[in-house]
């Protein structure tokens, strides 16, 4: 058994077997074709273990969803809440410019569910309707807002220590989950939060260290510069936007290898380091000027004293670790050194 497949197992003691003909859609199998990593797959300046892409997060996202509600609907849009996403991932949103909200590369998911004949089938013989499914929002244990955590964001967490960062083993991730429930926030909305102040606090050490690397030149440079190349390819008419939503990653890599930005390419293949400089860096082979971009962090829920409370109005070791994010800034510049 893999290492993703023992992560998918404990996140639910018993299996939703109704997923399994969406899984089979083409339209979810598409997902296989998108990671989740933003494009950290294609270069050694992160220590991915494996890939992990937008498929195998949709069914960690059903899993969860089903082991906190047992909840056929929530599950499936759980389950279906990332088929808008193209290729890169939150990349495409820096080709778009958009760097703080990282929205505007989704397509719209009630489009996308109108248009598989086969997913409304699925849909029917389930007895769901499409405004089941849409606002995703309605279903707070899969979709929330920030600070809080919902399934999308705690696989985010969960999967960056485990598989991106390898900061995490499965037995982090066990300690975690196994002392997660659901429970009802500040705003009467249903959060998943912690039995234990401690285990929250464990969590939120790992949360730390995936909401800083998000904000990182490492992170920035590795998106700016594939949405670039992507830009370039586009503005050659070597792809189009489009290609972003029907092409795989591997597909448009192909292209890139036969484009005037193949040796980039190749260059950020073998990355290991940037370079960074409060200053304009002389001749670089690329560069970005440090920029802001989505914050994203979440603040968990615990019981402390038989109230559920935040965390940060109990924990000081939450409170430095928030103001330690708030205030991170990194270098003016970054760049890649020419050889």
């Amino acid at each position: 058994m893999t290492e993703l497949e023992k992560y998918q197992r404990l996140l639910s003691e018993d299996y939703p077997y109704f997923i399994d003909k969406y899984l089979a859609l083409g339209i979810m199998q598409k997902l296989k074709t998108r990671g989740q990593f933003c494009g950290a797959d294609y270069t050694k300046l992160f220590p991915v273990r494996y890939r992990y892409s937008r498929y195998d997060h949709s069914i960690v996202s059903a899993l969860m969803t089903w082991h906190f509600t047992h909840s056929k609907k929530q599950t499936i849009a759980a389950l279906l809440h990332d088929l808008e996403m193209p290729v890169f991932s939150h990349c495409i949103d820096y080709v778009k410019g958009d760097y703080e909200k990282q929205e505007s590369a989704e397509l719209d998911l009630k489009d996308i569910l109108l248009s598989s004949r086969a997913l409304l089938s699925c849909l029917k013989e389930d007895g769901i309707f499409v405004t089941d499914m849409i606002p995703i929002t309605q279903y707070s244990v899969v979709d929330i807002e920030r600070p809080g955590i919902c399934v999308d964001r705690l696989d985010g967490v969960l999967h960056t220590n485990l598989i991106w960062l390898q900061t995490w083993e499965l037995s982090d991730v066990k300690k975690v989950y196994d002392n997660m429930k659901p429970m009802m926030n500040e705003s009467g909305k249903t959060e998943i939060g912690f039995s234990s102040v401690e285990a929250a606090e464990y969590f939120y050490k790992g949360a730390y260290t995936y909401s800083i690397v998000l904000q990182q030149n490492e992170d920035k440079l590795m998106m700016q510069l594939i949405a670039d190349v992507l830009k370039g390819l586009v503005q050659n008419g070597l792809i189009n936007v489009e290609d972003f939503y029907h092409l795989s990653e591997e597909d448009i890599i192909r292209v890139i290898k036969q484009s005037e930005w193949s040796s980039l390419w190749d260059t950020f293949n073998q990355l290991t380091q940037i370079e960074r400089s409060e200053t304009i860096p002389e001749n670089p082979l690329y560069m970005i000027e440090s920029f802001k971009t989505k914050k994203r962090y979440v603040i968990p829920l615990c019981e402390y004293h038989g109230n559920i409370v935040r965390l940060n109005a109990i924990s000081k070791s939450c409170q430095d670790l928030l103001t330690s994010y708030q205030n991170y800034q990194d270098s003016k510049y970054a760049y890649i050194k020419k050889i």
